[in-house]
């Protein structure tokens, strides 16, 4: 495709491994999101309280609300509504349509499938940096996978996964929200499977994984499988895991993959389990150092910075570097 891709208009899909929006081939330009797209296989997308005449229909797990399966040369943007609409001809996101008509982009998949999914099983992805910035991929909108129903995973954002490379140039920034809730299973906001790479993580908004109800699930926030690569996450906003089940464990930033070697927070990073299992971060396979820093992002910063839960390192020599704030076990 030549030029760029804008999607201001709201997009609903019931049915069976059904996307909302899915973008398989190349674009030349950049993809910008302003609308509203939601997907489920499920009858409902609620939890009823009866769920013994639930039939395998009424559970059909759909597809992705949004798919980039081919290179983007100019970035990603899941964009948010202006904060300023008085001028009504501003169009900052340069996607060919007046930005005080639009909206706060949002995703929402009620099922298994992750709320936006970037990678193709059959050839490498790329995603060049947006233009005006310095990141291939910019969540200033809301992504939410909700599993619903007892046992069903749940995902956010799904960086790679499906066999071949995924390439984020610049980075990812969220100053949205990222979230994946499950009942029982395991919830991830944002996970870098093997074959992702990003050179830097950005959040200012909020990425969370939830777990709930059912005993025995697992909340993540951030998952870095063993063959993805990101070196560094700066946080100033809210990296979260929560798991309020009566079993189950949490980890806010999960790093299996040894590439790990810094955070540096200015926010909030919190692990949260019934059974008091909650890991802020767990880097304890890494073998190269890993350094933690928190501090205040300027003088005038108001909010405290914290995290909770415990830190596990690696065997490499990693370093604490506390220097404002609180930390919780």
């Amino acid at each position: 495709m030549t030029g760029n891709v804008a999607v201001s208009s709201g997009i609903s899909v019931l049915g069976g491994n059904s996307p909302g929006l899915a973008l398989t081939d190349d674009v030349t330009g950049q993809v910008v999101i302003h609308g509203s797209i939601q997907t489920t296989g499920y009858g409902s997308t609620t939890l009823p309280t009866d769920v013994t005449k639930l039939t395998p229909q009424n559970l059909e797990q759909g597809g992705s609300a949004m798919i980039v399966g081919g290179n983007v040369t100019g970035g990603v943007l899941v964009a948010h509504a202006p904060s300023d609409t008085t001028d009504t001809t501003a169009d900052v996101d340069k996607d060919g349509i007046a930005d005080a008509t639009q909206a706060t982009a949002s995703f929402t998949t009620y099922g298994q499938a992750p709320a936006l999914l970037i990678g193709s099983a059959t050839k490498a992805t790329t995603l060049g940096v947006l233009q005006g910035n310095t990141n291939g991929l910019v969540i200033n909108g809301n992504v939410a996978g909700a599993g619903v129903y007892s046992g069903i995973s749940a995902t956010g954002v799904q960086i790679g996964g499906l066999g071949q490379l995924v390439t984020i140039s610049g980075g990812i920034a969220i100053g949205g929200t990222v979230a994946g809730s499950s009942n029982g299973s395991v919830g991830t906001g944002l996970h870098l499977y093997s074959g992702a790479s990003t050179p830097l993580l950005t959040i200012s908004g909020g990425v969370a994984g939830n777990a709930s109800a059912t005993a025995g699930g697992t909340s993540v926030g951030i998952q870095i499988d063993a063959g993805a690569t990101l070196p560094a996450i700066t946080n100033s906003g809210t990296i979260a895991a929560t798991t309020t089940a009566s079993t189950g464990g949490s980890v806010a930033i999960l790093d299996l993959g040894n590439t790990l070697t810094n955070v540096t927070n200015s926010g909030t990073i919190i692990a949260s389990s019934t059974d008091g299992s909650g890991r802020a971060i767990d880097v304890s396979g890494d073998t190269a150092g890993f350094t933690y820093t928190q501090a205040l992002a300027s003088s005038t910063q108001t909010n405290v910075p914290g995290i909770g839960g415990a830190i596990l390192t690696g065997s490499g020599n990693d370093i604490l570097n506390i220097s404002a704030g609180a930390v919780y076990g």
